[in-house]
């Protein structure tokens, strides 16, 4: 066990509020997430984007 030094193990947990739809989920994550030079607009309209590449996937 050459490595029990060097690796650590740190438990994650996502925070996910289960009583958002999915695209206020994700509006939520862009707004606290992306920079802050980003307009708000800006990341509504990302969020946005991924929810619709998302679905449009088979």
């Amino acid at each position: 066990m050459v490595y029990m030094n060097r690796i650590g193990f740190v438990m994650q947990d996502d925070d996910v509020f289960p009583h958002l739809t999915v695209k206020e989920t994700l509006t939520y994550a862009s707004l606290l997430r992306l920079p802050k030079a980003l307009t708000k607009q800006q990341k509504e309209e990302r969020a946005m984007n991924v929810l619709t590449s998302k679905r449009t996937r088979p």
